[in-house]
């Protein structure tokens, strides 16, 4: 998307300034306006010696730029004969300066020669002699009384008003030259002042060949009027009077879907000119999508187009490459515009990420539920954040493409994990890593920036330790999952930072909580993740030797049994890996080899270890054994009991899970049961005739006992016996010739 021109060049917008356009920079035909309302006024003085005309259109319209461009032209026309003033009554502080202000601008704007120097004391005079008048409040419209002294000396003699003006009117009659006084954001005025000028304009200011040209928001106009006591509390009154008071309407149209597509067009061409933005296909298509669907309805005015932009503009040098910019863009717009629903999502955030509590208890139960009423919450949300309801729908609609989460809740259903990584993906507001940065003018301290993660990549490719290793280094033991979602993301292919990555992984992994015990996903868990997407990116020779290496370590073993057990299975099943969708890795044979004779050398090692010393990380690493190398680990187990070195018993109470409940702070260990694993790897049969005597005496499991006991050995002792009574039940219906 490029624009054309440079900085400063004419047809460049000038996106955080309000200044009026000019002919250089008019996209919308204002030009062509100003030179028909130049021939208006031609017509019009033809007709009348003095008439007021109005310039009518809502706030940022373009009104003001019409103005400057008729000012210009009727200035630079040598055969106009335009004399031409402006007037801005907002700029006076008090009744009476702006009375003076009035008509001392009629005076400057006249040629300073000899033949208007009559005329131009005249004006004077009438500005001093129409002074008072904003003291009397009857004549003026405005509150309040005047002494009788007053009243008398600006009705008689030589200088009253009327005395003062009827020389006036003759001066400008025999000058015949015409004057156009400009009065431009009269919506912008308190009710008084605005009377105040209207009655000026309508009762002194009606000179000969003196013009007006009023510019304003009619129903700002009207709402003013309407507190005043001359018109009171009626619309119609007030529209009488407005009506009464111009004789010449020029209603500014309202700008055309092609015209706003111009100009934001020219807007978004010059924030990716100036901040180098490169967009996809798929980012055009998008910002397409957010324009015609959303945002261009809304932008109805250039005021309003360039503040969007303008604000986009001003505050993107801070997020550059952290946020999405067509996101970032409907972000801005949302502030600028819907500052109640701006604010509105930042309170409900955990809900718009789907991290609610209600959400996340909503998403493990399987059974089918009625969503329907989550759209009417989000309209409800909308409403109450101060939309008008024509607009409601339309946010709620805006919503629903920003985050993935309310999009799903607006048509009744769960939402997915798919959806708001995708967002993710390309630094959307709806990912959760992400959406500070749109509401916070730059990475919030707690956040991660992506540059941190580039500069970390780079520098490991370089060999440097530098802060940003360091700092993903911190983030590894801290905020594991963020950091590794990051960097997969970040990486390529063949990337000379992948050996890097892998061994810094590997060094800060026995520092790093394995999740075993409670009932979620440990930071191991992400740091095989990670480590197996990057052995993927390396050749077979190298990925074997890392592994070897790895594995000379019990933490190191531990890694590698865990990242090389992530493989999908060797199977001639296709179905059994669909969910995966990727094959089995060309190392993964070796690989595993190399683990499970590493895992057989290691527990070979252990074989005179005594049971109370093989602790949760001996278990964890027989498990992975077990699961790789069933016979192996199997046999080692066996072998630990027929040889005498452990009790069978022992090993059964021994070998009983656990959990902890998570989010407790120092949860106790809570029993669960005895897997069926262990039991097979003797053998069911053996273990029941091996423990006979004891199960026979063993006590009866009292009712809810085994519901998560507290982890005692005689607990243990329960769980063990009620696994096994289980065992012996299954046995005796087993049909006739049938094996376990």
């Amino acid at each position: 998307m490029a624009t054309t021109g440079v900085a400063g060049s004419p047809g460049e917008p000038r996106l955080l300034g309000d200044d009026p356009v000019d002919a250089a920079n008019d996209l919308l035909d204002r030009q062509g306006m100003a030179e028909h309302i130049s021939k208006l006024l031609t017509r019009v003085r033809r007709e009348s010696e003095s008439s007021v005309l109005g310039l009518v259109g809502p706030w940022g319209s373009g009104k003001s730029s019409i103005l400057r461009m008729l000012e210009d032209h009727l200035r630079n026309s040598g055969r106009s004969g335009w004399i031409v003033a402006r007037f801005t009554p907002w700029a006076y502080s008090d009744a009476e300066s702006l009375q003076r202000g009035f008509f001392a601008e009629l005076r400057e704007a006249m040629p300073k020669g000899r033949r208007w120097k009559q005329t131009r004391q005249l004006i004077g005079k009438v500005a001093t002699a129409v002074a008072p008048l904003a003291s009397i409040g009857q004549y003026a419209g405005l509150s309040g009384e005047a002494p009788a002294n007053l009243v008398r000396d600006l009705i008689v003699g030589d200088t009253s008003v009327s005395a003062t003006h009827e020389r006036a009117r003759r001066a400008l009659q025999e000058q015949d030259q015409p004057i156009l006084v400009i009065l431009d954001d009269l919506d912008r005025l308190e009710a008084p002042e605005l009377l105040l000028v209207l009655k000026l304009v309508r009762m002194i200011g009606r000179l000969p060949n003196v013009y007006y040209l009023l510019s304003y928001d009619e129903q700002t106009l009207i709402d003013l009027l309407m507190h005043t006591s001359l018109v009171g509390r009626s619309s119609e009154r007030a529209q009488n009077y407005l009506e009464k008071l111009v004789q010449v309407r020029l209603d500014l149209p309202s700008l055309r879907p092609y015209q706003r597509s111009v100009l934001a067009n020219r807007a978004m061409g010059h924030i990716s000119q100036k901040h180098n933005l490169i967009w996809s296909e798929e980012q055009e298509g998008r910002y397409k999508r957010l324009m015609d669907k959303h945002l261009l309805r809304r932008l109805d005015s250039p005021r309003t187009i360039n503040r969007v932009f303008g604000q986009a503009e001003a505050f993107y040098e801070l997020v550059h490459d952290e946020v999405d910019f067509v996101d970032y863009l409907a972000v801005t717009w949302l502030r600028t515009e819907e500052p109640g629903v701006h604010r509105m999502v930042q309170r409900y955030r955990a809900e718009i990420l789907g991290d609610s509590k209600e959400q996340v208890m909503r998403s493990f139960q399987v059974r089918q539920q009625d969503l329907s009423g989550l759209a009417e919450r989000w309209t409800e949300r909308v409403k109450g954040a101060g939309t008008q309801d024509r607009h409601v729908e339309s946010l709620v609609e805006l919503l629903a493409y920003l985050f993935p989460v309310v999009g799903a809740e607006a048509n009744g259903r769960q939402h997915q994990g798919y959806g708001v990584d995708v967002a993710g993906a390309r630094r959307g507001v709806g990912h959760r890593d992400y959406f500070d940065s749109y509401f916070s003018y730059g990475v919030p301290a707690e956040g991660l920036p992506d540059r941190v993660i580039a500069d970390a990549i780079h520098d490991l490719a370089e060999g440097i330790v530098g802060p940003a290793v360091e700092r993903i280094s911190t983030e590894l033991r801290q905020n594991t999952g963020r950091v590794v979602w990051k960097l997969k993301r970040r990486l390529t292919s063949h990337d000379r930072a992948t050996m890097p990555l892998l061994r810094l992984v590997a060094s800060q992994y026995p520092r790093l909580d394995d999740g075993r015990g409670t009932l979620g996903f440990g930071q191991t868990s992400e740091a095989n993740s990670l480590s197996y997407h990057l052995l993927l990116q390396l050749p077979q020779v190298d990925v074997i030797a890392f592994v070897r290496e790895c594995c000379r370590t019990p933490p190191g073993l531990n890694h590698m049994s865990e990242v090389v057990h992530f493989a999908p299975k060797a199977t001639s099943n296709e179905a059994e890996n669909a969910l995966r969708r990727e094959a089995r890795p060309p190392w993964a044979d070796e690989a595993t080899r190399e683990v499970t004779d590493a895992l057989r050398e290691h527990h070979a090692r252990l074989r005179e270890m005594p049971l109370s010393a093989f602790d949760s990380e001996h278990l964890a690493r027989w498990w992975t054994w077990w699961q790789m190398d069933l016979e192996n680990a199997g046999q080692w187990l066996r072998a630990q009991v027929d040889d005498g070195r452990w009790d069978l018993l022992a090993v059964l109470k021994h070998w009983v899970s656990g959990a902890r409940v998570m989010g407790v702070a120092n949860a106790q260990l809570r029993l669960s049961e005895l897997s069926d694993a262990v039991v097979e790897a003797f053998g069911a049969e053996r273990v029941l005739r091996d423990l006979h005597g004891w199960l026979m005496q063993a006590p009866a499991t009292p009712a809810g006992a085994l519901e998560h006991p507290e982890d005692t050995d005689a607990n243990r002792e329960l769980v063990v016996a009620h696994s096994l009574r289980q065992w012996s039940t299954r046995l005796q219906q087993r049909p006739s010739g049938e094996e376990f």
